[in-house]
């Protein structure tokens, strides 16, 4: 049985300390999470899912959902039909339905909204004749993978509650590193121009951890403390950042204070 919830690291935290039994972590986006609770039978998913909306809303001041299901795409789907339909207050188990209203539910679901399929296939699937979750979920999977790919049918067989995709223990390795930035105002001349580049390239070289000693630096002392010759001080083409939202979740020192006389 898989939930998914918002995934910002404290977050993560305050679900465990719900039931510390349950430890299997995937983060899939900065605001999605999926925990595995598989083997754990004698768990009241929904009222688990419900201690997560509260320990989470009382510890960061955060609304979560939570979408329980027997599979990823399913618990993606779950989590999905708790943030629109409020009868269920943020937390939804797919797996508590009947046949019955498994098929009234997907009816009334565009298949747009199935985790993967994006506008494009959405269109290729509506010449099909597959315009709702349901119509996805009874399609021929050999006419679909035919058709689209294996991860198409692999979707198909995730929304029958045969869970196809593994929970990772341990995201797979990135495959390309991006450092980018919007320039505050035009560049024209070619120094600031090497220099934004040889910058850029510095911080793509810190994520990739190549500069281990210039890195340990600049994490005790402060970021900028030692550079790169080829950087340059004067960055007139460095975007401002004169009024940044505060961040609440991630800086203590930026929370907000309220005094009560």
């Amino acid at each position: 049985m898989i939930l998914i919830f918002y995934a910002l690291w404290p977050a993560r935290i305050a679900a465990i300390k719900c039931n510390p039994s349950a430890k299997r972590f995937l983060s899939i986006e900065i605001d999605e999470c999926f925990l595995d609770f598989t083997g754990f039978h004698s768990i009241d998913l929904t009222g688990y899912g419900q201690a997560i909306r509260q320990r989470v809303l009382q510890w960061l001041g955060l609304p979560v959902c939570v979408g329980i299901g027997p599979s990823k795409t399913l618990a993606k789907l779950a989590n999905h039909v708790a943030k629109k339909r409020e009868q269920h207050q943020g937390v939804f188990d797919y797996s508590l339905l009947g046949q019955q209203e498994q098929d009234e539910l997907l009816s009334g679901i565009e298949v747009g909204e199935v985790w993967g399929i994006g506008r494009r296939l959405s269109e290729r699937l509506a010449r099909m004749g597959i315009a709702t979750v349901k119509d996805l979920r009874d399609a021929d999977t050999k006419t679909v993978r035919r058709q689209f790919s294996v991860v198409v049918e692999r979707t198909v067989l995730e929304l029958r509650g045969v869970s196809c995709l593994d929970l990772e223990e341990v995201a797979q390795a990135k495959q390309e590193i991006v450092s980018s930035r919007s320039f505050g105002k035009l560049a024209v001349k070619l120094d600031d121009l090497q220099q934004a580049v040889a910058s850029y390239t510095a911080r793509a070289a810190e994520k990739l951890r190549r500069m281990e000693t210039l890195d340990h630096i600049n994490r005790k002392m402060g970021r900028g403390t030692l550079r790169l010759a080829a950087e340059g001080f004067q960055h007139a083409w460095k975007i401002r950042t004169d009024y940044p939202s505060p961040r609440y979740t991630t800086r203590w020192a930026e929370l907000p204070v309220a005094y009560a006389k």
